[in-house]
């Protein structure tokens, strides 16, 4: 996806002054990667990014970890 793409599709959860901060993060520490397109004239030219393996592992055992969080703080019987 494109920053913006995901800036729009996160329904105003992601703002634009901070999404490419977030991403170069990301990129830095290995979870994702880059790849610029050239301009087509009309402005500047955009970056799409790509969720590596390293990313893949982190967000499932995010996910992983949400769910048993989430698990266990239903009351029992439930």
């Amino acid at each position: 996806m494109y920053g913006l793409e995901m800036v729009n599709a996160s329904g105003g959860k992601l703002k634009r002054g901070t999404i490419y901060v977030v991403l170069d993060r990301l990129e830095t520490q290995g979870f994702i990667s880059s790849e610029k397109e050239a301009s087509d004239g009309s402005g500047l030219a955009r970056r799409r990014y790509r969720i590596k393996g390293l990313g893949q592992r982190a967000l499932q055992a995010f996910r992983t970890a949400q769910t048993a969080w989430a698990d266990a703080a239903l009351p029992m019987g439930v």
